[in-house]
């Protein structure tokens, strides 16, 4: 937030209060000429200040406001406002609509307020007329909110505000905490958390901090966990008040966390984190011939540790790593009856036969009894071929993170498993694209993909677009490429047939690149400027390159259009060219705001290059490619050749 000084000067037209949660808020619509935002100072100590921008713009805070221009007077004619917002990657973004005053048509054709996720994936809904929205809950941590107006009738607009929380994560994404924690959370706040881990393994939820308003029925502030995928599970726990709760555990690889908070009363809010928590659970009475197989890590303990162990125990635990891997271990503790060297009473043997397999025995007698041991196994690969692993993952998904990386199906290279759900979680730097390289794919045909399928979305999570949808086996590497720098992998297989899977690896791209979705009889490819949607920055000169099937043509159409004017479009400015180079005859050169017409190539290739020149920069572009085969299937796909440099002035 902003905050104002008795002493700042602003456009008396261009101030205003409303009430947010009850609090009265204050913004500035327009950019001042006079003082600068972050100057700005407020002495006014139940009112909150900020700098709204007036029509459209691209919002990354945590929380904030978007007001419709003019508000709290009429919004102009011919109005086109995009509101792009994305918080901290693992959040969802919630929308509350404080007044709305639009002019009513009854299918909203007139004046309109209409939200999404992404530009191009299906809209949540639009709205008109003076009756609010409802609550809005994106489904990744991306929104945006567009607001229309035509040359007749207008209104007082709307006001609304967000707040970036809750998400889907796995054990390993690390914690998460209430709203703007460490400061207390938000008055009439509902978030929720999706929580996994992999298959066949259990979550552990602890808390290291925990401050929610007091109730002895916990229905005024409160956070739920439920033992499953949503709130229709089992309820764990709902919890408020002031101590840290005792972990929860799950029954199986998911939990459901919901926080839920009043108008009234807000506290300090909780620190959360998840954690794998499957471990093999013996009676006292049964610890001898325990099996351990294809885990990553886990924890050997003698009985009732870190209690004294009971007498006159024999217990042995076998442990075997997946294909391919070795195993390590050490003890993290360890107070057994007896001396170094001497084991008469008390002791732990260990045996092993190969690298990747041992067998642990603990023996007690009926005398001494001591704190006992605590032993922590690691799986390891066996080999590396420069950095690419050789062997195979242990695991089954996970959060991959880093410039280039390799991930491959469960038992790679060997058939993978029946009726396993392994998801990945792929990101890189900010501002940079991933491109995913398939070197092998072998696994069941369907003509629909419905038995054992590789998807990928362009995205953080499964509601991202889907880019790819893959059951079809090939031996030559396909490459996949996102515009962003987060894609989520999900590879399904079912209760039948296995093949031997598919080895991977994705790499880092700088700027934006191409995406591209498979269908039976269709290929989409988006592609935009640099940094979009914000600003391309100066002296830039991007080319694509654009190739499809022989004997197919390909049809361009902007979805977005935002590039510095020019009569003859020589400042900045989209170039089009019929072939796959500069040297093709040209089909279009666009700059401006207007989107031009569909552009069809004559030929299977076309040649794309962006220009910006040393002064003004605007939002840039996005277009959408496509092209249609009615007798084939897609047998390949070129979009390589995208480079991107920056000129250099004087």
């Amino acid at each position: 937030s902003l905050r104002l000084s008795k002493t700042s000067y602003f456009p008396r037209l261009y101030r205003a209060a409303f009430l947010v949660g009850g609090k009265r808020l204050f913004y500035i619509t327009s950019p001042l000429a006079m003082v600068r935002p972050a100057h700005l100072m407020c002495p006014f100590q139940s009112v909150s200040c900020c700098f709204v921008p007036g029509c459209g713009a691209t919002m990354t805070s945590p929380s904030g406001v978007i007001v419709s221009p003019g508000h709290p007077n009429t919004y102009p004619h011919g109005a086109n406002c995009t509101w792009f917002i994305s918080v901290a990657p693992g959040n969802l973004i919630r929308l509350t609509f404080d007044s709305f005053n639009l002019e009513y048509h009854s299918n909203c054709n007139f004046d309109y307020v209409e939200d999404g996720g992404y530009e191009n994936s299906p809209l949540i809904g639009r709205w008109c007329g003076t009756s609010r929205p409802p609550v809005l809950v994106s489904h990744s941590n991306r929104f945006w909110v567009r607001f229309r107006t035509d040359s007749s009738v207008t209104r007082r607009g709307f006001t609304a505000h967000w707040d970036g929380c809750g998400g889907s994560m796995t054990s390993a994404s690390g914690g998460f905490s209430s709203p703007g924690y460490p400061l207390p959370y938000h008055p009439n706040a509902e978030c929720y958390w999706s929580i996994r881990t992999s298959p066949g393994s259990k979550l552990l939820l602890s808390f290291s901090d925990f401050h929610l308003e007091t109730s002895s029925s916990c229905n005024f502030d409160y956070l739920a966990v439920y033992d499953g995928d949503s709130s229709s599970a089992t309820q764990l726990a709902q919890l408020c008040g002031s101590q840290p709760p005792s972990p929860i555990g799950s029954s199986s690889n998911q939990l459901y966390v919901k926080l839920r908070t009043d108008s009234s009363v807000s506290a300090g809010g909780f620190l959360a984190k998840p954690q794998d928590g499957s471990r093999t659970c013996v009676c006292v009475s049964d610890c001898s011939g325990i099996r351990i197989e294809n885990q990553h890590r886990g924890e050997l303990e003698s009985l009732n540790f870190p209690n004294e162990y009971p007498h006159n125990s024999l217990c042995s635990w076998t442990v075997l790593a997946s294909s391919g891997n070795n195993i390590s271990y050490s003890f993290s503790a360890f107070e057994l009856e007896g001396s170094p060297g001497y084991c008469p009473q008390d002791y732990v043997k260990v045996r092993s036969t190969t690298s990747s397999a041992f067998t642990l025995v603990f023996r007690s007698d009926g005398s001494v009894t001591r704190l006992g041991f605590q032993m922590i196994a690691l799986s390891f690969c066996l080999s590396t071929l420069g950095i690419c692993p050789v062997c195979s993952s242990a695991g089954c998904g996970g959060e991959l993170h880093g410039p280039a990386g390799f991930f491959n199906s469960p038992g790679y290279p060997d058939k993978y498993p029946e009726n396993r759900e392994c998801v990945w979680y792929i990101r890189t730097a900010a501002s940079s694209s991933i491109t995913i390289t398939i070197y092998e794919f072998d696994v069941e045909f369907h003509p629909n993909c419905n038995y054992d399928v590789l998807e990928v979305f362009g995205g953080p999570d499964l509601q991202a677009p889907q880019l790819a949808k893959l059951c079809t086996t090939t031996s030559n590497p396909m490459q996949i490429s996102s515009t962003g720098n987060t894609v989520t992998v999900r590879f399904t297989s079912d209760v039948y047939i296995s093949g031997r899977g598919f080895n991977a690896s994705w790499a880092e791209v700088p700027g934006g690149t191409t995406s591209l979705k498979t269908a039976d009889k269709e290929l989409f490819l988006s592609i935009h400027s640099p940094s979009y949607p914000s600003n391309y920055p100066h002296n830039v000169d991007c080319s694509w390159v654009i190739s499809v099937d022989p004997s197919h043509r390909v049809l361009f159409n902007f979805s977005d259009l935002d590039i510095e004017f020019h009569s003859n479009c020589t400042w900045d400015y989209v170039a089009v060219y019929d072939g796959p180079s500069m040297s093709s005859p040209p089909l279009a050169r666009i700059c401006g705001t207007t989107l031009p017409p569909a552009i069809t190539s004559t030929s299977n290739t076309i040649y794309v290059r962006f220009r910006s020149d040393s002064t003004r920069n605007h939002r840039g572009f996005r277009k959408f490619t496509r092209y249609t085969s009615s007798q084939k299937t897609l047998s390949g796909v070129q979009t390589g050749m995208k480079m991107c440099s920056q000129r250099r002035t004087g």
